[in-house]
């Protein structure tokens, strides 16, 4: 299901969202979020305020019993496992849930079979050409153009960034500095509804950070994105990238919190 477009947000103001906003923003990012990944097979559908992400194949190795993902607005616990469990039972599964108090939300879920794994916070930059910047002379953004660099860009930074295949797609970029041959700041992003930019994955190496290499390769993207007529971005931060996205002019939308099922929970929470 695809949520009304980013012009209801004219009048909003950082830090004021409303839910039925924040679950607009939801749904932007979780789809540039899938579209970024290099894993394409996937079915994702929404059951009220609930989004379910249920993949072919397991996106993560390292846990490949766990085929579904949920995100869903906080409310309460009980009816969103409810939620979940008309749709998978008891899978091992992940789910995100955004909330306003993420110490309650953590206190609320681990009894019911959940582990905790990560604070993250949902970000959006409205009105983007006005947030751009000025080129840096001294920082050279690279954007991928092949798949022999796509595949160096891979092996030297020891993660799958790229996705050769889909280099020609003009909704999908990926982007590096380097040094000395190495890159040291890496990112990607992907472009839904010809007007929403999700910038994925932004990494600085720790001997490269302070630098400013972070905001300079999102300036690029975003240069880019506005380039090809995108409006806004919207990401998921990690704890230690908010701030990089606050000084770019980024709202926070909402906290989140990433959890794990750990053990068979049934609709009483036992």
């Amino acid at each position: 299901m695809v949520l009304p477009p980013s012009f209801l947000f004219l009048d909003c103001k950082p830090h004021m969202y409303s839910d039925d906003q924040i679950q607009i923003v939801m749904d932007h990012f979780l789809r540039t979020w899938l579209k970024a990944r290099n894993v394409l097979s996937y079915r994702l559908e929404r059951a009220g305020p609930l989004f379910h992400v249920a993949y072919t194949s397991a996106p993560m190795l390292t846990t490949p019993s766990r085929l579904n993902e949920f995100l869903v607005l906080q409310g309460n616990p009980q009816d969103n496992l409810d939620l979940i469990h008309s749709r998978i039972d008891a899978l091992p599964h992940w789910l995100t849930v955004f909330t306003h108090d993420p110490a309650q939300t953590k206190r609320d879920y681990t009894p019911l079979g959940y582990e905790f794994v990560s604070d993250e916070f949902l970000m959006r930059l409205p009105n983007l050409e006005e947030h751009l910047r000025p080129v840096n002379p001294n920082l050279a953004v690279r954007r991928v153009q092949t798949v022999d660099e796509g595949m160096w860009l891979n092996q030297t930074s020891s993660q799958m960034l790229v996705h050769p295949p889909r280099l020609r797609d003009p909704d999908m970029g990926y982007y590096y500095i380097a040094n000395e041959n190495l890159p040291v700041c890496t990112g990607r992003y992907s472009i839904i509804d010809k007007q929403i930019v999700g910038p994925d994955k932004i990494q600085t190496h720790p001997a490269f950070r302070r630098q400013g290499l972070g905001s300079e390769l999102l300036n690029t993207m975003h240069r880019d994105a506005v380039a090809v007529g995108c409006t806004e971005s919207v990401l998921l931060s990690s704890v230690e990238g908010q701030r990089l996205y606050q000084r770019l002019g980024y709202d926070d939308v909402s906290p989140a919190v990433v959890f794990a099922s750990v053990h068979r929970t049934s609709v009483n929470g036992c």
